[in-house]
This record gives C-alpha cells, sequence and structure tokens, in this order.
C-alpha cells in the first residue's frame, strides 16, 4: 500500500484507521488523503485500485445524513471529530473498491443492495465500521 498524506492528520493514525475499515481481500492500494479548508469527499478508482479522501476542516462535532437511498434514508449520524470523519469516508470508498473486485458474486452485500456499484452497501459498511470504530476507541473507558 502507498499513502501520500498532504492533509495534517498523523500518517500513524490514518493507517490504523485504514486497517480498521479495509475489506477483506484489499491489497496493493494507492490512497490519497488530502486537506481542505471546508469541503469533505472521496472518490474510488477500482482499475488501479486508487482511492482520494478530502477532510475539511468543519465544525465538529457534525451531523452525517447517508448518501442518497436505501435502509440508512432519513437517519442522521452523530460524527464527534475529524478522526471520525475519516473513518466515516476512508470505509465507504476502500468499500467501492471491493465491490469493483467482486465481479459477478453477490455475496457479502448488504441487503437491499442493487448494481455492483451500490451506494446503499457502502454507506451501511460506512456506518457499521464507524460503530466498531467507537467500540475500539471507549472499550477501556468505564461509566
Amino acid at each position: 500500500m502507498r499513502l501520500r498524506n498532504t492533509s495534517d492528520l498523523p500518517r500513524a493514525l490514518i493507517l490504523e484507521v485504514i486497517r480498521s475499515v479495509r475489506p477483506a481481500g484489499l491489497s496493493r492500494l494507492v490512497i490519497t488523503v488530502k486537506g481542505s479548508k471546508s469541503h469533505w469527499g472521496g472518490w474510488a478508482y477500482h482499475g488501479c485500485r486508487r482511492c482520494s479522501v478530502k477532510i475539511g476542516n468543519r465544525t465538529f462535532p457534525m451531523w452525517y445524513e447517508p448518501y442518497q437511498y436505501g435502509q440508512h434514508k432519513g437517519k442522521r449520524y452523530w460524527i464527534a471529530d475529524r478522526t471520525e470523519l475519516l473513518v466515516v469516508i476512508m470505509a465507504h470508498e476502500l468499500r467501492h473498491l471491493w465491490q469493483g473486485r467482486r465481479r459477478a458474486n453477490r455475496r457479502g452485500y448488504v441487503w437491499g443492495a442493487r448494481g455492483r456499484y451500490s451506494e446503499v452497501d457502502t454507506e451501511a459498511y460506512a456506518i457499521r465500521m464507524l460503530r466498531a470504530w467507537r467500540r475500539r476507541a471507549h472499550a477501556g473507558c468505564s461509566l
């Protein structure tokens, strides 16, 4: 994996997020993490296993509303900081790369996903990874 980081996030944190959210079977990735003044987002191109993520300096905490339609339509999720936003976007884009490797096999997609590059599937995966990240981050905390 090659990582190019032009954001102000620590490289070690980005590598930890990638290890946490990367779907099984993905290797030799080229990942770029960029900084931005306000915007955030990402794109994935499965032909060369490349993805790019842009993390903006937004005001946190913020609400995240899943993209388009599906089982998460109309729901909003609380994003506490830039790390959680990185988890959601990175999981979403890496899931698109995973979908590109799947050919005709539909195993592993979430219920209700249609098409090879399903936004329903990527959003469900991103939210699942965000919940797992939070569980790991708060595993040692006692209330």
